[in-house]
Order: C-alpha cells, then sequence, then structure tokens
C-alpha cells in the first residue's frame, strides 16, 4: 500500500514537472513570436509610409493606384495582426513616425520581459522540484546500501539461503534503479541551470539591443533603409517611367502644334520621330513642302 502511494506521489510529481516544461516551451514559443514582430515592424511601418507616399503623389496610373491602394491595406493588415488594432491605431494617431513604431516596440519588449519572468519562475520551481526529489532519491540510495550491507553480514554470519540471496537480488536491483533515477535528476537539474543562465545572456543581449535603438535613429533605421531598398528601386523606376511618358507626350504636342499651323515636317525630323515611334510610320504621308501626320 505504501509503495503503491509512493508510486502515486512520483507519477504526480512528474506530471507536474512535465506541465512546467510545457509551460516553458510556450513562454519560449511568445518570446520567439515576439522578437519576429520586432522585427517585422519597422519593416512593415516602412512599406506603410512608402505605399501612402505614392499613393498620394498623384504620379501613378488608375491600375497601379488600384495596386498600390491593395498592398497598402495587406501591410495594415499585417500592422494589425503583429501589434493588434490598439497599436494600430496609435501608430495612425501618431502619423506613423519612427518615435511611435519605437513605442510599439517597447511594448513588444515588456511582453518579451513577461514571459523571461514567467520563464524564470517555471525554471525555479523545476529546479526547487528536482533539488528535493534529488535530496529524497540520494537518501533512498544511503538505506538501499544500508541494508545491502545488512543482508551481506548476514550471509557472511550465517551463509548463503534461499531467501537472503533473493533480498539481495531485490535490493541491487532497487540501488540500480535509484542510481539511475539519480543520474537523470542531475542531468535535468544541470539543463535547468543552463537554460537560466542561456535565459540572462538573453536578457543581457536585449537590453543591449534595447540602447543601441535609443532613439530609433540607429539600428532600426538602417533596418529600414536596408530593407525598403527594393520597395524605393520600383518607385524610382515608376517615377522614371513617367517622366519618360511626360517628355513623349510633350514632344508629340509640340509635333501637333507645328501641324496645326499648316506647317510640314522635315524628313529628318520625322526619320527621328518614326525611331522612337513606330506606330507612326503608317500615318505618315508626302506633301508638296514636305511631310505630315
Amino acid at each position: 500500500m505504501l509503495a503503491f502511494k509512493s508510486g502515486e506521489a512520483d507519477k504526480a510529481e512528474r506530471d507536474r514537472l512535465q506541465s512546467l516544461k510545457d509551460n516553458d516551451s510556450a513562454s519560449q514559443q511568445m518570446i520567439s513570436q515576439y522578437q519576429r514582430q520586432i522585427d517585422l515592424l519597422p519593416k512593415m511601418v516602412n512599406a506603410h509610409n512608402s505605399l501612402k507616399k505614392m499613393i498620394d503623389s498623384g504620379t501613378l496610373s488608375s491600375s497601379k493606384q488600384e495596386q498600390a491602394k491593395r498592398q497598402l491595406e495587406e501591410v495594415s493588415k499585417a500592422l494589425a495582426m503583429t501589434i493588434g488594432q490598439e497599436g494600430l491605431a496609435q501608430l495612425e494617431a501618431a502619423g506613423f513616425t519612427d518615435t511611435a513604431t519605437k513605442q510599439q516596440i517597447d511594448n513588444l519588449n515588456q511582453l518579451i520581459e513577461k514571459q523571461r519572468e514567467a520563464r524564470k519562475n517555471v525554471l525555479e520551481d523545476q529546479k526547487n522540484s528536482l533539488g528535493n526529489q534529488l535530496t529524497a532519491n540520494v537518501s533512498a540510495i544511503e538505506e538501499a546500501k544500508s541494508k545491502i550491507d545488512a543482508v551481506n553480514k548476514s550471509i557472511a554470519s550465517f551463509g548463503s539461503n534461499i531467501n537472503r540471496t533473493e533480498q539481495l537480488k531485490t535490493l541491487e536491483n532497487e540501488l540500480a534503479s535509484l542510481e539511475a533515477k539519480n543520474r537523470e535528476l542531475q542531468a535535468a537539474l544541470s539543463d535547468a541551470d543552463v537554460q537560466m543562465g542561456q535565459m540572462t545572456l538573453e536578457a543581457l543581449d536585449a537590453q543591449k539591443e534595447m540602447d543601441s535603438l535609443a532613439g530609433i535613429n540607429g539600428k532600426v533605421s538602417e533596418t529600414i533603409e536596408e530593407l525598403t531598398e527594393n520597395l524605393v528601386e520600383q518607385t524610382k523606376a515608376l517615377r522614371e517611367s513617367v517622366q519618360a511618358n511626360i517628355s513623349s507626350v510633350s514632344e508629340l504636342n509640340q509635333v501637333a502644334e507645328t501641324l496645326a499651323d499648316g506647317q510640314s515636317l522635315s524628313a529628318q525630323t520625322v526619320a527621328d520621330l518614326i525611331l522612337k515611334y513606330p506606330e507612326l510610320a503608317s500615318q505618315i504621308r508626302k506633301t508638296t513642302d514636305g511631310l505630315d501626320v
């Protein structure tokens, strides 16, 4: 009966430790998620600002305008998923500034700190539980060794028999099991110590990161510039395309004005136009004074 109750107590403690480990894993996953959000947030804010600027510039074609609006909507959804509707509302109210972005990053770092504190409590609970189990197991090992010594002395004094031999075998198996459990407990306790150490280093690294982000003019700004390079290039290419179209329209307008005044075009001028705009070739006709379109 006593052994049965002891087995139940051991199982309950194992279940409790497993629950603690599960909670610790969940906290680690949350920390990783928050860290990914911190990495993504400046990129998404910059993408939002770039798209908004493109839309407000008035230089986009109707199709490009619609495309940019759809992209902006997707970025806004992603922001809401990253920092919540409340965080997005705060960013919008502040005009998506670097300062407002840093505030949201600070909020995420506070959530990370809470998860780290939760992890610390879980690990400390694990260590206390493992330490208590280890102490109890060491006592059980010493007790088993004492019993084995007593049986060996009895065998030495009175000789071996079936009962003493079976008793000795049972005690030796019990000792082997206890020693194996002791090794497991020591390994688990060492692992908890390592995790505590790693968590301390992570907290120090996070503090250094926060110090480097003071004013958000350092690393975050550099990250924004680096990660929006493609978007800037696309914007530049679009702007150059628009300027080229404006130049083409201007040149053709001058041609139209020349023709409207009743003047003809020289052969060289027509040749240049055909090279630039091949679609005009079929529209050229000869006049007595030159060429007309």
